[in-house]
């Protein structure tokens, strides 16, 4: 098994081990960055028979924590978009029973951030009067959107985004992928685990290379392919996530932007020539100025902007058509 965080994993180990546990923690860092994983593990091994960090994964406590089944380890989880009151409610409830097995009992808010003011009140008055033999575990991307007085009540433990080479192995492991492909795929997740182990492989490799190579062909003159182009991309936008189109182009100019400034390691190894090309073509703040028109584009189309004339002129700007600007949202 990989193990990450190990700043954040021993302290956990050491307060465990001192019993000198914060009747709350909230892990905080970005999204996929295993958050999650971390909470469920601590809680094993708040409930193990061996009473240590990590949990021993095998006595019966430790699997049924781990598998969700054990009844003295509550998760309460966003319902669409947020986290409604009731579930709230129900946690505050069954923290406040007699343990069913004799221990601890553990109750995770998963993305707390998503619990609303009402929500985020009545969870405030559990961690002001917590259960005896209680600990609360909360995880949030977005500190900004907890209310203080919840943050300081909590021992927060920060989580940060997963390095690429721990990504990579878990590609090998859990999806089967080759050194490069696990590579290019945990390069194009920006630490994000759950999206690197969730990404369409073949999205990312075969239509990439199609529209960088297809991108670097066009004509600043050719009108008519350039529109093509874009509505090319606006097609395929309609079948996937739109960011994920805007970090494949960015991942491939600054694969450009390393290679022009004398960095031999880039994600897209397969479109090294392509990237060489561009880099001996102009000058850094070239590539730059490119990526900040990617990133404006990107801006727009999460705006309200019109998608297809925000590809028409985000085609001509990457293809070089004088004058074609992407102005900021």
């Amino acid at each position: 098994m990989i193990e990450t965080h190990p700043t954040a994993r021993r302290l956990l180990a050491r307060a465990l081990a001192r019993g000198r546990l914060a009747h709350a923690y909230l892990f905080a860092g970005p999204e996929g960055a295993g958050k999650r994983t971390l909470a469920r593990e601590f809680a094993a091994a708040l409930v193990c028979g061996q009473g240590a960090f990590p949990p021993c994964r095998e006595c019966g406590p430790c699997k049924r924590a781990l598998a969700g089944s054990h009844p003295d380890v509550m998760i309460v989880e966003p319902e669409g978009k947020n986290i409604k009151i009731d579930s709230i409610r129900g946690l505050t409830s069954r923290l406040n029973l007699h343990s069913f097995e004799g221990g601890r009992k553990v109750g995770i808010v998963v993305t707390a951030e998503l619990m609303n003011e009402h929500s985020q009140n009545a969870f405030l008055k559990t961690l002001e009067e917590p259960p005896a033999d209680t600990v609360l575990i909360m995880t949030a991307a977005n500190l900004n959107r907890l209310l203080p007085t919840i943050i300081s009540r909590c021992q927060v433990m920060r989580v940060p985004a997963m390095p690429d080479s721990v990504i990579i192995e878990l590609l090998k492991i859990e999806r089967g992928l080759t050194g490069n492909e696990a590579l290019l795929v945990a390069a194009l997740s920006g630490g994000n685990a759950r999206k690197a182990l969730d990404m369409d492989l073949e999205f990312v490799v075969e239509f990439r290379k199609d529209m960088v190579r297809r991108l670097l062909s066009l004509d600043p003159a050719d009108r008519i392919a350039i529109l093509q182009f874009a509505e090319a991309m606006e097609k395929v936008a309609r079948d996937q996530p739109v960011d994920d189109i805007f970090d494949l182009l960015i991942a491939f100019y600054r694969d450009v932007l390393h290679l022009r400034l004398g960095h031999d390691r880039i994600a897209n190894q397969d479109l090294r020539a392509e990237a060489m090309g561009q880099a001996d073509a102009g000058p850094p703040d070239t590539v730059l100025d490119k990526m900040e028109t990617i990133t404006r584009a990107r801006n727009r189309a999460a705006g309200n902007a019109n998608l297809k004339l925000n590809w028409e002129i985000l085609t001509m700007a990457l293809a070089g058509v004088e004058g074609a600007e992407i102005s900021p949202p």
